[in-house]
């Protein structure tokens, strides 16, 4: 605000502007989002630069074809068109390794039919005519292979019937890439070896030195090891904490066993980090947590559950592979956010939760169960903060400031964010700090809302 010198003799009249109460409503929950994924040699823009991303285009063309980070940003644009996305890139590990797998087919055809193979959640099909030779079939399935080269996170040679499939990307990103065939015409089988072989993944150190002053609301890793994820997950609590006040949340995806998924949610143990599990699913699981961000980041009402939500372009599990009933409680009783597939074969989430299960004396604790807790918390600091503060310490000031903390409760409460301001209204403080000078001592409750989860009732039979 600009002020006028109590010492202006010349007659006039002085007119300023002040636009510290211009804003009344709540301010917008938009959602930056940042990828940490792998890139290729081919890739435009170099490791370790944060880059915006608009499109599936612009990825490939930034960080390669088909590798982690145009897979990842492919996903979350599919799941949320006006993303606010950035990309952060890293070269593989020095001294790394390839996964590779094998597609190795006998024939020859007895008869016409149907070759049907999958790399990750991209189907390949073509047909099969009678009397067609296993180098014949090998040779057409890779030429098939070739022609989706852009959306597959493998490279192919073949030889001897044997189609090689090499991952593009080094380290253990290629271990988790499915590979699968099938085959109807008669006298050809088609035997799958499995991808294996991807050592050493990429240290994310560096990468999130690179960004971290800067806020991103979600950030999502294709990178599930330990190591890295004791990282990241240092990382969001760290921006998150008091002295750097950047609300920040991780997010890590899985397919495979549930009892790695929930070892892994309970060795974090943090409220900040989620962990999306599809189990049985030929997508990556960079791609389920990505997918899962890029809907999440569409959703400014930080207390909206996320029950029934739908994720787009997710390969969907078979029948023996889905959780069932008792798996899915089981999920949400240890840190992990299950997914089911619902009507229509629609990828749904079942209720998303963080990784948090104990406190610091190991005693269960659902205060920040489920993840719209803190992502609430986070936001209702967010509307604090844009509160001006008073330049002195004053029994005025201090009262203006309870009024302005008050109103702005209020507001959230209307919004449907908090709830029951009144009923917690005696336990808002602003006062005086009464050890260090020049301090002010604030204690804002914050009642959050709860997700409706489950309704309990009875039908009740009268004859």
């Amino acid at each position: 605000m600009e002020t006028l010198p109590n010492s202006t003799r010349k007659p006039g009249s002085y007119l300023g502007f002040d636009t510290s109460r211009a804003q009344s409503n709540l301010p917008a929950n938009a959602q930056r989002v940042l990828i940490m994924a792998q890139r290729l040699a081919a890739g435009t823009v170099a490791a370790l630069q944060p880059t915006g991303i608009f499109s599936d285009k612009e990825a490939a063309t930034y960080f390669g074809k088909g590798s982690p980070a145009h897979l990842m940003a492919a996903i979350a644009i599919k799941n949320n068109p006006l993303l606010d996305l950035t990309v952060i890139a890293l070269d593989d590990a020095v001294g790394s390794a390839a996964a590779t797998g094998t597609f190795t087919v006998t024939g020859p055809a007895t008869g016409a039919g149907t070759l049907t193979a999958w790399i990750g959640n991209k189907k390949i099909e073509f047909a099969i005519a009678k009397d067609d030779t296993d180098t014949e079939i090998s040779a057409a399935l890779r030429a098939a292979i070739l022609a989706l080269d852009h959306q597959l996170p493998v490279s192919s040679a073949v030889a001897l019937g044997v189609v090689t499939c090499t991952s593009k990307a080094k380290g253990p990103f290629g271990n988790g890439i499915k590979l699968a065939a099938s085959c109807t015409a008669p006298g050809v089988a088609v035997a799958v070896a499995a991808m294996a072989g991807g050592l050493v993944a990429p240290d994310i150190t560096n990468a999130l030195a690179a960004v971290y002053s800067v806020r991103y609301h979600l950030i999502v890793s294709q990178f599930t090891d330990a190591a890295n994820l004791i990282l990241l997950r240092d990382h969001v609590e760290e921006v998150s904490g008091k002295i750097e006040q950047r609300g920040s949340r991780a997010y890590y995806g899985m397919i495979g066993a549930m009892g790695t998924a929930t070892t892994q949610a309970g060795t974090l143990n943090s409220g900040r980090t989620r962990l999306p599990l599809l189990r049985g699913s030929y997508s990556h699981e960079c791609e389920v947590a990505a997918a899962f961000v890029g809907y999440r980041a569409a959703i400014e009402d930080p207390s909206m559950p996320l029950n029934g939500a739908v994720l787009k372009g997710l390969h969907v599990p078979p029948f023996a592979d889905r959780l069932s009933r008792a798996e899915q409680e089981s999920c949400l009783h240890n840190g992990v956010t299950p997914l089911e597939v619902g009507p229509g074969d629609r990828i749904q989430v079942v209720r998303a939760v963080t990784n948090y299960l104990v406190d610091g004396e190991g005693i269960a604790d659902d205060a920040l169960l489920d993840e719209s807790a803190i992502d609430t918390l986070d936001y209702v600091r967010d509307v604090i903060r844009a509160i001006p503060k008073p330049a002195k310490i004053t029994a005025r000031t201090l009262s203006r400031l309870w009024d302005l903390y008050y109103a702005a409760l209020k507001r959230l409460e209307a919004a449907e964010i908090l709830v029951d301001i009144d009923l917690y209204k005696h336990r808002l403080i602003v006062e005086k700090d009464a050890s260090q000078v020049g301090w002010v001592h604030a204690v804002i409750p914050a009642p959050v809302v709860p997700g409706l989860h489950v309704l309990d009732g009875t039908i009740e039979l009268y004859i």
